[in-house]
């Protein structure tokens, strides 16, 4: 079975994803640039993180496949349970940004600004319908393990890739949300090779079932 790689994960350059942690009580800074990304709710008053996250490398699948199986996978760094740990797909065209916690600039996201200086219906990509889908692709209640990758799959999960693949949506991926105030810590791209998020894919071509990794 064929594997294709996008952004090897022994290497340094991983050009197959973009990340970004929102934080609402630094509203104006990027943390694209950050090795990790967290995702929280309400654990004080006006300090909920969501993250957002996208596998470009999905527009290298060859075309005419069909995707039966699409998963995933985070390392987490800090953890705790959560409530309502979700995957919602993004319906604004974010920009990653190069910043660790500093302001952000032209382009780039924050929990007020998807695209600076545009900003989000509702800050840190809330508004249901406008900035995110209506719906979760998947949602859980999760407990994770420290410096063990976990693995996230879905039927939505599976239609969102499946349609931006093909076309049908625009990849703008997912924001990563929780409803409760616990806060987990996940390594981004910009961490060591070896812990950074990778998407796995499988499709087929007639008669055959082939597997595809993006990480």
């Amino acid at each position: 079975m064929p594997t294709v790689t996008i952004g090897d994960n022994t290497g340094d350059t991983y050009s197959g994803t973009a990340d970004n942690w929102l934080n609402e009580t630094n509203p104006v800074n990027n943390g694209g640039a950050y090795e990790y990304f967290v995702v929280s709710g309400e654990i004080d008053v006006g300090d909920r993180s969501s993250s957002l996250l996208k596998f470009t490398g999905i527009s290298s699948i060859p075309v005419g496949k069909t995707i039966t199986d699409a998963t995933v996978y985070l390392k987490a760094w800090f953890t705790q349970a959560v409530n309502g740990f979700s995957f919602t797909r993004v319906l604004r065209n974010w920009g990653e940004g190069i910043h660790t916690g500093a302001a952000i600039s032209d382009g780039e996201s924050s929990w007020n600004c998807y695209s600076y200086p545009s900003t989000w219906t509702t800050a840190g990509c809330k508004g249901s319908g406008t900035d995110k889908a209506s719906s979760a692709s998947y949602s859980t209640n999760k407990s994770f393990t420290s410096e063990a990758y976990a693995s996230f799959t879905s039927a939505g999960i599976l239609d969102d890739v499946t349609k931006f693949y093909n076309g049908t949506y625009s990849n703008y991926g997912w924001v990563l949300e929780a409803a409760d105030g616990y806060m987990n810590e996940f390594y981004s791209r910009n961490y060591t090779s070896g812990n950074r998020p990778y998407l796995s894919v499988t499709y087929t071509n007639p008669g055959t079932g082939n597997f595809f990794e993006l990480f």
